[in-house]
């Protein structure tokens, strides 16, 4: 039922149920909204938000202590007692919506990230403890102005005998996924231009929040986005409502494992692995440029750069480049090399012999038939299928003890388990089922159990079983797709995002599945587009041609630590 809603809440009730006056007040670029609040639970529980301690050892070598979450320290999803501990843990991070407008009532859209370092107090900050010189640079326009740069990037590099690097602060409004990938883009193309490395902060903004005041807003960072979970049960195809969900989420420290403030733990994308990661104690200083203010690089500028350079993956090998990209972000960001005080997550990754393979199924803000993701691309059958084709070129024997186990990240209309039959009976889940049991109309649900509705053909070696990852805090999803043996994502820049520091096997739709894309290829359409940039990166046609390349990288993942 409608929540009645008092003072100075009762305030806000127009902007939950007008979309106008709630993109006015957010600013933020929203599909088209028509927002009924109708689920509203005070959250009891806190997190800290305190900065994480700087990690420092007697040689004055910044070193964090193990935070590693082994399989050995996760728990099987495929037990009873480990769903509901999952499920409990999901809900910890939900940020009731009506909190939100109540700071967006109050506080209004330019304080809604007075919490956070901003962009240019983080680049002053790092100026003062890495920096020997400071100077800004024009980003190049075109090839002329790009080799200038790079001969005055060496020439700078033989005077001083210090390397270059350039210092930027994102600032673009848009989805976590689509404006990490952005920002990825730039830093390939800063390397490309001959920069040592690039430090880069990716600070609270646009959608994502962090509003200043403990006492009256004691959540910290916090990501809004478009999700289908409060949406009309069946939804309308017509009129599209994707209703805002919030999250406790901190991207730099959750994911990446970035401190907010430079000085702590800050990654140098593109450094080699003794200087992938900076911190007050570093004794490297270095000549820092930078490109200006928020404003100061257009949107398309990175896009339009690698198009008038060379190739970045030559007959099918991805250059130098890319390889320190993937090189410093996984070795910073990796499980056994976390700082302290970073929040962590269970993935229901603990069942002995499994080969564990998330699947990302985009589907909460665009629609249910959107057929971007591969169950819609292939159908019941053919999800089954691939799976089988997967498990053999693994050559995973169905007398073993290994076996395929999928976990599938989406969102979806209702928060019940009952809500997702619902689904399936419209059709709008293809390739599950979900079998009626007990508790069905128990909300909120997170995770879950479904099973393939076509039984593989391929014997045990595949599991019929399904852990579904339904409407999810987006740092467990995006931390778990990450640490998967194997990533599927769909054309989507969140899975691009997980698939930046997955270190097992990943596969991308092939665009086979979604030619029309191809017609729409834009600088802000970044889904379809970068999927070849690292060698553990495949389509999903791969499965059956490229077997021996399959095991190989896996096996490597599977026993790094």
């Amino acid at each position: 039922s409608s929540v009645q809603l008092q003072s100075p809440v009762s305030r806000i009730r127009c902007s939950l149920h007008d979309p106008l006056h709630l993109r006015a007040k957010m600013g933020w670029k929203f599909a088209d909204l028509r927002l009924t609040y109708l689920f509203v639970q005070v959250l009891a529980a806190a997190v800290s938000e305190e900065e994480p301690a700087t990690c420092s050892s007697a040689s004055g070598t910044p070193s964090c202590a193990p935070r590693a979450r082994s399989r050995a320290d996760d728990c099987s999803v495929l037990e009873p007692a480990c769903l509901a501990s999952l499920n409990g843990a999901s809900h910890e991070d939900w940020v009731p919506l009506v909190e939100v407008m109540v700071v967006v009532e109050g506080k209004g859209r330019d304080h809604l990230h007075d919490g956070a370092i901003s962009g240019g107090a983080w680049k002053e900050r790092f100026r003062r403890s890495y920096c020997d010189t400071w100077s800004e640079q024009k980003f190049p326009e075109d090839t002329k102005s790009t080799e200038k740069l790079r001969a005055k990037l060496a020439a700078l590099e033989g005077s001083s005998g210090q390397k270059t690097i350039l210092v930027h602060s994102d600032s673009v409004e848009d989805g976590i996924g689509a404006r990490v990938k952005k920002a990825v883009e730039l830093v390939v193309a800063a390397l490309r231009m001959g920069f040592f490395g690039v430090a880069l902060a990716i600070p609270p903004s646009g959608s994502l929040l962090h509003p200043a005041g403990a006492q009256d807003w004691p959540h910290g960072a916090v990501w809004c986005h478009e999700s289908s979970a409060e949406s009309p049960d069946p939804p309308n195809p017509r009129e599209p409502n994707f209703p805002l969900a919030c999250w406790r989420f901190d991207f730099q420290p959750d994911f990446l494992a970035q401190s907010s403030a430079p000085e702590v733990r800050t990654l140098l994308w593109g450094g080699p692995q003794n200087q992938t990661i900076l911190s007050a104690a570093s004794i490297e200083r270095f000549n820092c440029m930078h490109f200006g203010g928020d404003d100061a690089v257009p949107a398309d500028a990175a896009w339009k750069f690698h198009r008038r350079e060379a190739p970045l993956v030559k007959e099918g090998r991805p250059t130098e480049v890319l390889a320190r990209l993937f090189a410093s972000a996984r070795t910073f960001s990796a499980a056994d090399a976390q700082m302290e005080g970073r929040r962590e997550a269970r993935c229901g990754f603990g069942a002995a012999g499994a080969v564990h393979v998330a699947m990302h199924v985009r589907r909460g803000d665009v629609s249910e038939t959107s057929g971007y993701n591969l169950p819609e691309q292939l159908g019941a059958r053919g999800i089954s299928e691939w799976l089988c084709s997967l498990a053999s070129a693994l050559e995973l024997d169905s007398g073993g003890s290994r076996q395929l186990l999928l976990h599938v990240f989406t969102e979806a209309v209702g928060r019940s388990r009952r809500a997702l039959r619902r689904a399936v009976q419209r059709g709008r889940m293809p390739g599950f089922t979900f079998k009626d049991q007990s508790g069905d109309d128990a909300e909120p649900l997170y995770h879950t159990l479904g099973t393939l509705e076509v039984a593989p053909t391929c014997g045990q070696v595949v599991s019929s079983d399904v852990h579904f990852v339904v409407n999810n805090n987006p740092r467990e999803a995006l931390l778990c797709m990450a640490r998967a043996d194997v990533l599927v994502t769909s054309f989507s820049s969140l899975g691009w995002v997980s698939a930046l520091l997955n270190e097992g096997l990943v596969f991308h739709p092939g665009m086979d599945q979604k030619p029309q894309l191809l017609q729409t290829e834009k600088h802000w359409d970044l889904r379809h587009q970068y999927l070849d940039w690292a060698p553990n990166w495949f389509r999903v046609g791969d499965v059956n041609s490229r077997g021996p390349e399959l095991r190989s990288i896996l096996a490597a993942a599977r026993t790094s630590p």
